[in-house]
Order: structure tokens, then sequence, then C-alpha cells
């Protein structure tokens, strides 16, 4: 992992980098929140936990936009090692396998966690801005090496 992340997450305001989050899950999953794909999010909330660069926050669907904040509590946890989350994201990996091997762990609510290992899973990567898109391919490539 850059160490450059870590320390970048730590200087600038967590309000700061929880609004640049919900604001690229919004246009990410612009298109799943304009059919209503997203609403079993509404009134839940999903911890993200990057555990090595101690990061996390909280993702939640209100009013049929991301929210991001640091709430400590949520109905599902996913946690592992920025790399990790990097891969699943990049789908340069099995997620089952990333699971399987504890490498990211999910606790909570079974369903909404399943709900959302299936959105991940189902995502297609061509969708993200290209320079989000290049940076995670870049960085796939360099954790692959």
């Amino acid at each position: 992992m850059p160490t450059g992340i870590a320390a970048s997450l730590h200087v600038i305001p967590d309000h700061i980098s929880y609004s640049l989050i919900a604001k690229v899950l919004n246009v990410v999953f612009r298109e799943e929140r304009q059919h209503h794909e997203l609403d079993f999010l509404v009134g839940k909330s999903i911890k993200i936990d990057v555990t090595d660069i101690r990061f996390s926050f909280a993702i939640t669907l209100e009013n049929n936009q991301f929210v991001v904040t640091n709430s400590s509590t949520a109905d599902t946890v996913f946690k592992g090692g920025f790399n990790k989350f990097v891969l699943l994201a990049g789908q340069q990996t099995d997620p089952d396998m990333l699971f399987f091997n504890r490498d990211l762990v999910i606790s909570g609510n079974t369903e909404l966690s399943l709900e959302v290992k299936g959105i991940i899973e189902n995502f297609d990567r061509s969708r993200l801005p290209k320079q989000l898109n290049q940076i995670l391919i870049t960085h796939c490539q360099l954790i692959l090496e």
C-alpha cells in the first residue's frame, strides 16, 4: 500500500474524506440508485474498516443519496486491509476467496452482507470515471507484481 494514502487520510479532515467517498459512490452507482436497486440500504448502514491504515467509515442511503459518516455502529461490517479492498474493487481477485481466507471479514446482518457482496461482484468496473479506473488498475498491478 502506498504510504502516502494512509498519511493523506490522517491529514485530510474526516468530513472531507467522507464527502468525497459519498460523491464517488453517488456517481458510480447512479444507475442503480435511479432504478432503486439499492433501496435495501435505506435505514441500514455498512461499515468499511480498513484495518492497516486505521480508516473506517459507514455508508447508508438517505433520500436516494449515499451518506458517509464516522458511525461506530453498523448493521454490517466489512473489515480488511487496504490492498484487499483495492483488489476487490478492481475485480482482480475472487471475492469468495478473500472472505474464505479471512483476508476480508464480514460481520453483522447476513442478508445485507450478501446483497452488498452481490452488488460488488456484479459491478461493471468500466462504469467508473476514467481517472479513478486507471488509478485502480495501476494500484492492482502494483499489488500483484
